[in-house]
């Protein structure tokens, strides 16, 4: 005869913990240089030491930036995610016509990068050129005969012998050529129109002679009246 069996099979739970997914660690942010160019013009000139340069790119700002050029740490004046501004330091100033620059942040340092470097390289910027009266020059508020202007610039070294052009008049010597008072790597130059300079727009540019080289400005639109 025939006995019918029921069979259960009952599924122990497991003894092995289960495993805790291993979490994917967060990638450190590359620091990336795109350009190296002048403060007052934003385009790639040599830099020159004790004076204004910036820094493009992505990854900039942290709890702890720096830049160094050979090793040698540039003051910074300003820095957000894409850019740093910065005082080249003056130990790089000796002879030297390039220079490594790297971008450390927070510990992630970007690709060493070659920076050109000149003894002098005057910049005017945009908008720095002031009247007697202290208005920005412009169509609107010109600057007459006789004024004395206050121009400024970076990539004037110290002590450095200026001189400016306005129009058609040469070599004129500036009342005042030196560092701006209280902002690190900014010159100023105060500079007289000369008597007898017509109305309208003359081109001013200076120029700084240095180890028989003269290096001048890019030139800058005066309004006079």
């Amino acid at each position: 005869f025939t006995v019918p069996v029921s069979l259960t099979v009952q599924t122990l739970p497991s003894t092995t913990p289960p495993t805790t997914p291993t979490p994917t660690p967060t990638p450190t942010p590359q620091v990336t240089v795109t350009s190296v160019v002048n403060a007052a013009t934003f385009q790639p000139t040599p830099l020159v030491a004790g004076s204004l340069g910036t820094v493009m790119g992505t990854n900039l700002s942290g709890k702890n930036v720096s830049v160094t050029f050979d090793g040698n740490a540039a003051t910074l004046t300003y820095n957000n995610s894409t850019q740093i501004n910065l005082v080249v330091p003056v130990a790089i100033s000796s002879g030297k016509t390039s220079a490594s620059m790297v971008v450390t942040v927070d510990g992630t340092s970007s690709t060493a990068q070659t920076v050109q470097l000149a003894p002098a390289w005057p910049s005017i910027f945009s908008n720095g050129v002031l009247n007697q009266d202290n208005s920005q020059n412009t169509p609107s508020q010109p600057a007459k005969a006789g004024d004395v202007l206050q121009i400024f610039a970076t990539g004037i070294p110290a002590n450095a012998t200026v001189t400016g052009q306005i129009g058609t008049s040469n070599n004129l010597v500036p009342l005042y050529a030196g560092p701006a008072p209280g902002i690190p790597g900014l010159q100023q130059v105060d500079l007289m129109v000369p008597n007898g300079t017509p109305s309208g727009f003359a081109g001013l540019t200076l120029c700084v002679n240095s180890g028989g080289q003269q290096y001048c400005s890019q030139g800058w639109a005066l309004a006079l009246k």
